[in-house]
């Protein structure tokens, strides 16, 4: 952190402590610009919909929430260092949301304060796998994007003997908006000729086990020799700990016309565009295939495990489990399938539908998330105002 950010954060610490007794009841902190995609239709849901004010905590100074705030929110800039760490120990509202796991793990802790800490999940994988052990532990509410996380976190607190969560059956903010951008994308996009190629779009996650690090140029040498007009989208952290392994696969396919390499995350074009996707185990492939209702194939590099007690639990990870529900699951020495694979995979007439069922069978509320998020926000905020139990219309056991 320069010396303008520390001064920076220390402002935004100054702000909290001078709100007083006129800080707002409810708090929602974003780590990285981009966590505000999984709450900010329930932030303006909370303000329009119930009139709150709401404090917004945000590490990143380029936040569109922190540069253009919309009326009725409180936003401050707090750094990621000395004055987030004291003032994450001293916060005192009733209501504190995040999507940062870890909570208590590292060098943010609970505040001493009568806080209730709610969850709201920034990917639709399982908690048991990807997750850290003991990674949502500190929490008091977790807001579930389907049944399989009511599962793994009623079975971790039996495993491992914890206190009962409140577990609200929410849905996934980010799904809903896939949806929405796609059904726009469909109104204003021409009609596609019918002897247009194909668009494939590889979006590997990152890492030594990963697509972009282990067979990239071989996925899309074999697509481009199959026809297909191909993007490759990969991580942010590929272009950042694997910058030449990126840029050799750019100098050999990007004199071919049907080739493009897509390093703006920020952009959703070519998601929308696609029409299958070729991933590994990054999250974007959930979201693009239940989102718009396409195809993915899955190569099946090793998985990642960052769970200490994953043996531990009876659930097979949604990740793991649903791919061949998606679409088809080609082994990494095995990719002269791809072809043939994508060809049925487009070519079946009652796909669309069937993910449109698995989306109703995996994700809580699709298109209401940010709509039951506020209103269970508020239903928590009136328990903590009067220490009255209330129903909660949308929360329960799986």
């Amino acid at each position: 952190m320069g010396f303008k950010d520390f001064l920076d954060a220390f402002s935004g610490y100054r702000q909290y402590k001078a709100l007083g007794e006129k800080r707002p009841e409810i708090a929602f902190y974003s780590e990285m610009g981009t966590d505000r995609i999984y709450f900010e239709g329930i932030i303006r849901r909370l303000i329009t919909d119930y009139d709150q004010r709401v404090l917004y905590l945000t590490s990143a100074k380029t936040d569109p929430l922190l540069n253009s705030p919309p009326e009725g929110l409180v936003p401050l800039y707090i750094g990621d260092g000395t004055f987030r760490t004291m003032l994450f120990l001293e916060i005192d509202v009733p209501l504190f949301v995040m999507t940062l796991p870890d909570l208590n793990t590292f060098q943010l802790k609970r505040s001493p304060n009568n806080v209730h800490y709610a969850y709201i999940f920034h990917s639709l994988v399982s908690t048991h796998m990807v997750y850290r052990h003991k990674a949502f532990d500190a929490y008091d509410t977790l807001f579930c994007v389907g049944p399989h996380h009511d599962r793994e976190i009623r079975e971790a607190e039996r495993l491992f003997n914890l206190p009962e969560k409140q577990l609200v059956r929410h849905g996934y903010p980010r799904i809903d908006k896939v949806m929405a951008d796609y059904r726009a994308y469909l109104q204003a996009a021409l009609p596609k000729s019918a002897d247009s190629p194909a668009h494939v779009l590889v979006a590997p996650s990152w890492g030594p086990t990963s697509i972009a690090s282990t067979c990239a140029s071989r996925v899309v040498e074999n697509l481009l020799n199959a026809g297909f007009q191909v993007t490759f989208r990969p991580h942010p952290m590929t272009l950042r700990q694997d910058a030449n392994n990126m840029d050799a696969l750019q100098k050999q396919f990007g004199n071919n016309p049907a080739f493009a390499f897509d390093a703006d995350i920020a952009n959703a074009r070519s998601l929308l565009e696609a029409d299958l996707m070729i991933c590994d185990w990054s999250g974007v492939a959930l979201e693009f295939g239940l989102g718009m209702e396409k195809p993915v194939v899955f190569i099946d590099t090793p998985p990642k495990c960052n769970n200490s007690e994953f043996s531990r639990f009876e659930p097979v990870p949604v990740e793991v489990s649903i791919r061949e529900e998606l679409g088809a699951v080609i082994a990494p020495d095995n990719l002269e399938r791809l072809s043939e694979t994508i060809q049925q995979l487009l070519g079946h007439p009652g796909m669309k539908e069937h993910i449109a069922g698995l989306r109703e069978a995996y994700i809580y509320n699709a298109g209401r998330a940010d709509e039951i998020g506020a209103r269970e926000l508020i239903r928590l905020l009136e328990e903590m105002k009067t220490g009255r139990k209330l129903t909660a219309v949308s929360a329960g056991k799986a």
